[in-house]
């Protein structure tokens, strides 16, 4: 099921979505996917403008600005896409992750 979140995220590519567009076309995927699998995300936002979604064991994706897809790990870990402890908080408490460092990237689409 996540294969075919993929799938429909690269056809919104295709067809012209914004990264913004795309990462909203996700969003409903992620209750669907928790529903039949162990898997389950939640959506951050990188300083970058990057959208990341983190699942619970630490396997995330990062839909970029150039609407690309990273996919890695979020955690803190030296090759981790994503590393929490590097964060952005704004006033009102909105938090902002570190961009994604693609050369930890296990696969980029």
């Amino acid at each position: 099921m996540l294969a075919e979140a993929v799938a429909r995220l690269l056809f919104c590519r295709r067809q012209g979505s914004t990264h913004d567009e795309m990462a909203n076309c996700f969003e409903p995927w992620i209750s669907q996917i928790a529903k039949h699998f162990d898997w389950d995300a939640s959506r951050s936002h990188c300083i970058d403008g990057s959208h990341l979604f983190a699942g619970e064991y630490g396997d995330a994706f990062a839909i970029l600005p150039d609407c690309r897809i990273a996919f890695g790990i979020f955690g803190h870990y030296p090759n981790a896409l994503v590393d929490p402890r590097n964060y952005l908080q704004l006033v009102g408490g909105v938090v902002w992750l570190e961009a994604p460092n693609l050369r930890h990237a296990s696969k980029i689409l």
